[in-house]
């Protein structure tokens, strides 16, 4: 969010060799592991899937998918969704992965991208780990 130099993160990465090699599964296990509500309706709790956010992600992360489109209305967890999954891209995701906000405009892109920071705020063990 700042512009310039962030402070260090001075501590080792952490394994994920555990979780399944399941594309959809490791970033369920992840948001369910680490992620809490960052604000609204169960602020501070810990992030749970609603069903037809575990299809989106199951139907999103198949074998073979590559790009998705969703459509859903408004005030139905979509841009919270969008930063529990950039999230777990960061972290279970492929090594080095490249994870991008992406929305209809900047201010839009920038909830995203502080709900995500809230969420590594929320959690002592990825703060530790990351700087957003």
């Amino acid at each position: 969010m700042r512009a310039g130099a962030k402070g260090a993160v001075a501590v080792s990465p952490r394994s994920f060799s555990g979780y399944p090699h399941d594309r959809a599964k490791r970033r369920e296990r992840f948001i369910r592991e680490y992620l809490v509500v960052p604000r609204g309706h169960g602020v501070g709790k810990p992030f749970r899937l609603r069903g037809f956010q575990r299809e989106i992600v199951r139907d999103a992360f198949a074998t073979g998918i590559r790009t998705v489109l969703m459509s859903i209305p408004r005030a139905n967890g979509k841009t919270m969704l969008a930063a529990a999954l950039a999230l777990a891209e960061l972290f279970v995701g492929p090594p080095s992965a490249e994870v991008l906000v992406v929305a209809s405009d900047q201010r839009q892109a920038n909830i995203t991208l502080r709900y995500a920071k809230r969420m590594v705020e929320l959690n002592r063990v990825l703060a530790e780990r990351v700087q957003v």
